[in-house]
């Protein structure tokens, strides 16, 4: 076992001795877990069903058994008392956006509000808690006679255009959330810290406008143009604001994916460790996870134990393989989120928790997984940290408000599409209204 391995063994595991271990096959066979390891099984083989449970324990075994041997779980004890008297005075922020969207515009981001939650522990006054609306949109996406859009110009794929804004949003809200006073020393954003972004980093991908860029970024960045005002290069940008504070900065996910990145990740680094049991058999394990379709969320929920979790692993969401030639040597400054699986609670499915690469945290991994795991256990019945659930009801932009949000906007998409003149221009317009080509707008026009 590597020399390293040992140092770090007083932050294993072992430290949640005080708790009763659960054994694999039971925790596999709790109602919590069993929905979504048959939601995965029934699509495959009668075979592979019956074996899916079988194969899942023998894996998690033989997979816990060289993370521990490498000391690679950590424990955090479960001790609420301790953990928020050694978090009284720290102001603690949560970031959350909410979109507003309307049948009928396809995926077109009406609406998009980003708010903060900040919370002092121990704080008995008025100033214990404050919410604030730290980015609001409400705009087209593209205004050609004015310079009120978002973009400078159309693109087909409305949905990435929407996915843009919110990303960029959340990211320039966590910017701005560091700006309050008292100053956050912790900060936990909802859903990836980093996003794959090849799929928007083609040329035809329009620029922000100037209107975007005020919303996004600083005054000392908003005369960007061209390539530097594109998507790729202001994610980058706030990416990178954010990476260099000196706050306690990570995500959380709490839902379930088909990923299996993490698991592939960590089998490769394990596989050149003195606990490996060889190529071959590393081997044989990914391929058993490929053929049975078993996800990072499902692999981890069996292999760790409440208040347990991962050393956080580096994983590359922008492969070069997927780099587009046109951004591929911005997209190649993009930081490796370090990934990490939490067990919440005995049964309930793991959280993904990401940080940036590069040194831990000012306060530690430990220390931001255990302000996570205990704001978690304030929710019984849902494995989710407490505050990302409030700023998550608070920004979210209510049903009632879609309609007319709807209307209106539909109104001035077509009216300012057809001031353009541009058939393209008109012709996106009329699909991002319509959603579909079955409509009156689209019937052919008869000459004679």
């Amino acid at each position: 076992m590597a020399t390293a391995a040992k140092k770090e063994k007083p932050r294993k595991a072992a430290q949640g001795a005080n708790r009763k271990k659960i054994p694999v096959s039971e925790r596999l066979r709790h109602p919590h877990i069993m929905t979504e390891m048959l939601r995965i099984s029934l699509g495959q083989s009668a075979g592979a069903q019956r074996d899916f449970l079988k194969v899942l324990e023998g894996l998690a075994c033989g997979i816990r058994e060289m993370l521990d041997a490498e000391g690679w779980i950590y424990s955090v004890p479960i001790d609420h008392a301790k953990t928020w008297k050694d978090f009284a005075g720290k102001p603690i922020c949560f970031v959350d956006g909410g979109v507003a969207s309307a049948q009928g515009l396809g995926a077109e981001p009406i609406g998009v509000r980003v708010g903060s939650y900040t919370v002092i522990p121990g704080d008995t006054s008025e100033k214990r808690e404050t919410f604030r609306m730290e980015k609001q949109l409400v705009a087209e996406l593209f205004d050609s006679s004015s310079p009120d859009g978002v973009y400078e110009d159309l693109y087909e794929d409305t949905s990435k255009l929407r996915d843009a804004v919110r990303i960029s949003l959340e990211l320039a809200a966590g910017v701005s959330s560091l700006k309050q006073e008292p100053k956050p020393q912790f900060l936990f954003l909802h859903g990836a810290l980093i996003n794959p972004v090849s799929a928007y980093g083609d040329e035809s991908f329009p620029a922000f406008s100037k209107k975007g860029l005020e919303l996004l970024l600083p005054d000392d960045h908003k005369g960007r143009e061209g390539r530097d005002a594109k998507f790729v290069t202001v994610c980058l940008e706030l990416l990178n604001q954010l990476k260099h504070t000196k706050a306690n900065i990570a995500s959380v996910v709490e839902r379930a994916s088909g990923s299996q990145l993490v698991s592939m990740t960590l089998l490769d680094e394990l596989q050149r460790t003195d606990s490996s049991p060889g190529p071959q058999a590393i081997k044989e394990t990914k391929n058993k996870i490929r053929d049975f379709r078993i996800s990072d969320s499902v692999l981890f929920h069996a292999i760790l134990g409440e208040g347990e979790y991962l050393k956080p692993t580096e994983v590359d969401r922008n492969v070069d393989s997927k780099r587009p030639n046109y951004s591929r040597h911005i997209i190649a400054k993009y930081p490796y989120p370090k990934v990490t699986y939490v067990g919440v609670g005995e049964f309930s499915q793991p959280i993904r928790v990401e940080f940036f690469d590069g040194p831990e945290p000012p306060a530690g991994y430990a220390e931001c997984i255990r302000l996570l795991i205990h704001s978690s256990r304030l929710m019984p019945n849902y494995a989710f940290p407490a505050g990302l659930d409030i700023v998550d009801k608070f920004a979210k932009v209510p049903a009632w408000m879609n309609r007319p949000i709807h209307s209106s906007m539909s109104v001035q998409l077509i009216q300012q599409a057809l001031e353009t003149g541009n058939t393209r221009t008109i012709d996106a317009a009329k699909r991002m209204v319509c959603g579909t080509r079955r409509d009156w707008l689209f019937r052919p026009t008869h000459n004679g």
